[in-house]
């Protein structure tokens, strides 16, 4: 019998209370790890954002980090060394970038932007832009 686990590798990131942020975070996060590492054989099917929980008096809290899911029923245990590979290049990823200077929600509306004749339209307003907010940073932009 086949089946999957996950073993956590960690977080990275300072956006716990932003949903968005968290996972762009993330998914940066997981980028870089691919870039890495090695190929994982076929009993680790790969890196990717897994949801733990801890319990906060008597409420179960869930919350996203990165992990590796791996077949246990082909391994007895994960390939711990190849998890703390992940969890050491993950913290010094983490400290190297200064997280508080991405404004994930800024860099957004610039690129809507940007991209506004591209069909950047209906984007606009999923990032709290007006359509005549946006043209009108479009134009102050393209007056440079």
């Amino acid at each position: 019998m086949e089946f999957e686990k996950w073993e956590p590798i960690g977080s990275c990131g300072i956006g716990r209370l932003h949903e968005k942020r968290v996972m762009a975070e993330l998914e940066i996060g997981i980028a870089f790890l691919q870039q890495i590492s090695y190929e994982t054989d076929s009993n680790c099917a790969e890196i990717g954002i897994m949801w733990a929980g801890c319990e906060v008096g008597d409420t179960e809290v869930q919350y996203p980090e990165i992990g590796l899911k791996w077949n246990a029923g082909r391994m007895s245990q994960p390939p711990i060394n190849y998890v703390c590979a992940c969890q050491d290049a993950l913290s010094a990823f983490n400290h190297a970038v200064d997280w508080s200077a991405l404004d994930i929600d800024e860099l957004q509306k610039q690129f809507v932007i940007t991209s506004w004749n591209d069909g950047g339209e209906g984007f606009a307003e999923e990032v709290g832009l007006s359509p005549d907010e946006a043209k009108s940073r479009l134009e102050l932009r393209m007056s440079y």
